[in-house]
């Protein structure tokens, strides 16, 4: 069915946005939100055309350039003492 190929392209689609780095920063999440969903809604196919992609490089180089986890977490804020006077 023409439809059962529309979960392919969408893939292919996003994984060539996402490896040629024109997305906004602030929608590269969202690419790889959907290519979760569409790797874990969709068919056997799909893993093929992903690993063919090379998708496992590519979420290596999304998390090198993103940094650390010790770059991502912050420091408590300070406590603060109350005088009641």
């Amino acid at each position: 069915m023409p439809s059962d190929d529309i979960p392919l392209r969408v893939l292919v689609l996003l994984l060539e946005l996402l490896k040629s780095g024109e997305l906004p920063e602030l929608a590269v999440g969202g690419a790889w939100c959907c290519v979760n969903t569409l790797m874990l809604r969709g068919s056997a196919a799909l893993g093929t055309v992903a690993l063919e992609a090379d998708i496992c490089g590519l979420a290596v180089a999304h998390l090198h350039a993103i940094g650390s986890a010790a770059d991502w977490l912050v420091s408590p804020p300070p406590r603060r003492s109350f005088v009641l006077a």
